[in-house]
């Protein structure tokens, strides 16, 4: 029997650039939506491409597991889109290098 899992795009902005969001207006107006969609049970998320207050969306510990995971309660699994795990080492400068990158992320 197959499943099919429906992925979430773009989790709290879909953004390339560097967003300046307060959290006050995410927790009122990028939070809500994302909540009601999550209480469907999702089986995927695809991660914010830019940053949101300066932290890349790859690298936000903060929003994947503590506001995702814990707060939202998403028990899937989080996808990444086109280059954005090397963009953490090329243009954040998350790390010195991809190996290293995907060290960080595995942790």
């Amino acid at each position: 029997m197959y499943r099919i899992h429906v992925a979430l795009l773009s989790f709290i902005c879909h953004l390339t650039l560097d967003s300046q969001i307060a959290d006050w207006i995410l927790r009122r107006y990028f939070i809500p939506p994302w909540a009601s969609v999550l209480e469907e049970k999702a089986g995927a998320v695809m991660l914010n491409s830019g940053t949101l207050n300066g932290v890349p969306g790859h690298a936000d510990r903060e929003r994947i597991e503590g506001l995702l995971r814990s707060e939202l309660g998403f028990e899937g699994f989080t996808l990444s889109d086109y280059e954005d795990v090397k963009k953490l080492f090329t243009i954040h400068g998350v790390a010195p290098n991809y190996p290293e990158v995907r060290f960080l992320l595995k942790t």
